[in-house]
């Protein structure tokens, strides 16, 4: 009874209604920018900046510029911008954004090249730092490839990050292409994300890739490293020129929304080390057939949990045995049933991690019990 009188003494006060009514008008403009994020018409990462700073502003502008009375809602929203979201990170796509970087009202921000350049020592260490201010500087001055008509004409329509490999100088010398969406991840860690579901989403498509992957990667000559794990491709299938990178050592896929079957093209990179493929669920992707993965003859580590292996027979599992090199095998929640005891021979020496967690195994092969490794 006590709590229901304080409560409509709360209601009936003018104060709580205006604090409510400020609330929502700070919280209106953002929520409008995770709305702009999300949508396929537009690439949230090179924007979320810009949009950012126009919020800011506007609730600048809410409290008429006085700074006593706006500052606190400000720092809030740099606390967990920098903080949870990476500030650094959005500094750096905006200055890369074509559509901004060649606007002729565009004027350069210190906090922006700043963030520029703390990213670039940050997370990238192991680049060549001289090459990559050189190609930045020709990036902004617009030279070589990047003052011709057609870049210029197309700044402000293609995705930001794929006109850059598009423009890219010296035949595509980036070596690592890492689009992981890594606020997946930090939400897992964080708990005040655990209890808000519904903004959960909005932030995880902040920062997810969506839409259809652009063959202009295959400019990327050099390509070692591509991860374009934990994001949101909606259903559509991989798509089968990623086997046409033939320089990459490193390839990454889970939990990235795609659906259907595993394309064989995939195999034609003779030199790739990792192949992960996780899926979200066992029957979003399939292998019907694993011939494909022969032609991988250097690959170290094999991850494909939670990829529906139904389809293909015992001798179709056996092809592994046709990859000495392999050092991790994973085959978790595959759909696996009875498996030949000719799966893994005993001249398999470099395996030491097989998991086949998850599956309905029964009864469990007898060679299992004589591998010395680590088994799941």
């Amino acid at each position: 009874m006590a709590k229901g009188k304080e409560a409509k003494q709360i209601v009936l006060n003018d104060k709580f209604w205006n604090n409510s009514l400020i609330l929502v008008r700070i919280m209106g403009p953002l929520i409008r920018l995770l709305r702009v994020c999300d949508a396929d018409e537009k690439p949230s990462m090179g924007y979320v900046y810009e949009g950012m700073q126009r919020e800011i502003e506007s609730i600048r502008k809410l409290f008429k510029y006085k700074d006593r009375l706006c500052r606190p809602y400000i720092d809030i929203i740099n606390f967990r911008w920098d903080k949870m979201l990476r500030k650094n990170l959005h500094s750096a796509s905006y200055f890369l954004n074509p559509a901004f970087q060649y606007d002729p009202t565009y004027v350069g921000i210190k906090e922006v090249t700043n963030g520029l350049l703390d990213y670039i020592e940050t997370y990238l260490d192991w680049c060549d730092h001289a090459k990559f201010t050189h190609e930045i500087a020709m990036f902004r001055e617009r030279e070589g490839s990047f003052g011709q008509k057609l870049a210029l004409n197309t700044s402000r329509i293609d995705r930001p990050e794929f006109w850059v490999v598009k423009e890219e100088p010296a035949g595509g010398s980036l070596i690592r292409l890492n689009l992981k969406n890594y606020l997946w991840m930090m939400m897992l860690n964080v708990p005040i994300f655990n209890k808000l579901k519904v903004l959960d989403d909005d932030l995880y498509m902040m920062l997810a890739l969506t839409g259809r992957l652009d063959p202009s990667l295959l400019h990327l000559k050099q390509l070692r490293f591509l991860d374009l794990s934990l994001n949101d491709f909606n259903g559509i299938p991989i798509p089968s020129f990623i086997g046409s990178l033939k320089s990459l050592r490193y390839r990454n896929l889970s939990y990235a929304g795609f659906h259907g079957i595993i394309p064989h093209r995939l195999g034609n990179v003779s030199n790739l080390r990792t192949l992960s493929m996780r899926g979200e669920f066992s029957d979003y992707l399939q292998v019907n057939n694993f011939q494909w993965l022969t032609r991988l003859l250097n690959l170290r580590h094999s991850v494909m949990s939670a990829v529906d292996l139904n389809k293909v027979s015992n001798n179709g599992l056996q092809v592994i045995n046709m990859i000495p090199s392999l050092v991790e095998v994973c085959f978790s929640g595959c759909r696996l049933g009875h498996i030949s005891h000719h799966l893994i021979q005993s001249n398999f020496s470099s395996l030491a991690i097989l998991d086949l967690s998850r599956n309905k195994l029964s009864p469990l092969p007898r060679w299992i019990f004589g591998l010395s490794i680590s088994l799941f």
